[in-house]
């Protein structure tokens, strides 16, 4: 907001049969409102003086906040009854007080044409009038959960396990007991990758869970993600019918092992298979 304030002030005094001079002192701005201002004149007691004070004030509203003020003090002095001498003071004083104030644009955002359910799936029915970038968004949502899923199965594991409890495979390798009620087999493990990945697109969960006498256990194997991972970004769509989209993905990494700090991007496919408007991860590769 930008505020112009012009203020002026004549004061005039007439001293009769005096050879001192007269002068006005201790004058003060003070802003008391955003829309309000004063100016305060003291005269010395010892003076005999006709006060005439006037203010004018113009506001100008803009996006920064400045005030201008412009005093104007004239004094006669030092009169007697045979000579008369003006003298006039001009004082013009001028401050400009900028806000700094960062104007915050709220956007409202445009209603989604797509749900996510508790699992964190897209829900949402293609139509042929259905924007591509609707559709482009709600890619980019699951295939965040895809990642994040997929890699929470394949490196540790989702469950809580007994570490004191465990089976080994044929190459001696501990499978810790799963504790969570009402996972008693792989099958039960499935379901829940399920809410997420497309059944057709089949699973390795076999490799990484092992199932005995109507208990799970999980290998809970462990590997760091890859550290020039950056970010990915669904860009586009190469395919769509009414139950299967294909996507394309970018995924970008500050570098990699032969070159650390050369930006590097590699461009994957990522498809998902619709049954009623509920969306599962088809082909998928973890970037990281």
């Amino acid at each position: 907001m930008k505020r112009l304030i012009m203020i002026t002030a004549l004061g005039g005094m007439l001293l009769m049969c005096s050879c001192e001079d007269n002068t006005v002192g201790n004058i003060e701005f003070s802003e008391t409102s955003e829309t309000s201002s004063a100016i305060t004149e003291t005269i010395p007691d010892n003076s005999e003086a006709t006060e005439i004070h006037t203010q004018s004030v113009t506001e100008k509203v803009s996006d920064t906040e400045t005030e201008t003020i412009t005093i104007t003090i004239t004094t006669i002095s030092s009169l007697s009854t045979t000579t008369e001498a003006l003298q006039t003071e001009t004082t013009t004083l001028q401050t400009t007080q900028t806000s700094s104030q960062t104007m915050e644009t709220f956007t409202e955002p445009a209603d989604k044409s797509f749900e996510i359910d508790e699992n964190g799936a897209v829900i949402m029915e293609v139509q042929d009038e259905t924007d591509d970038s609707e559709l482009i968004s709600a890619g980019q949502i699951l295939y965040e959960k895809a990642c994040e899923t997929d890699f929470r199965y394949h490196v540790g594991c989702p469950y809580n396990l007994d570490y004191n409890t465990y089976i080994e495979n044929q190459y001696g390798w501990p499978y810790y007991l799963v504790t969570n009620e009402g996972y008693t087999s792989i099958a039960d493990v499935e379901k829940d990758y399920y809410k997420i990945f497309a059944e057709e697109r089949g699973n390795d969960l076999s490799e990484i869970y092992m199932e005995q006498d109507g208990r799970v256990y999980a290998l809970d194997g462990a590997r760091g993600a890859n550290i020039f991972y950056e970010s990915s970004e669904v860009t586009g769509i190469i395919e769509k019918t009414d139950n299967k989209i294909v996507f394309s993905v970018d995924n970008h990494y500050t570098g990699d092992d032969r070159d650390p700090e050369a930006s590097v991007t590699e461009t994957e496919q990522f498809s998902v298979i619709i049954h009623d408007g509920e969306w599962r991860v088809a082909e998928f590769y973890l970037p990281y």
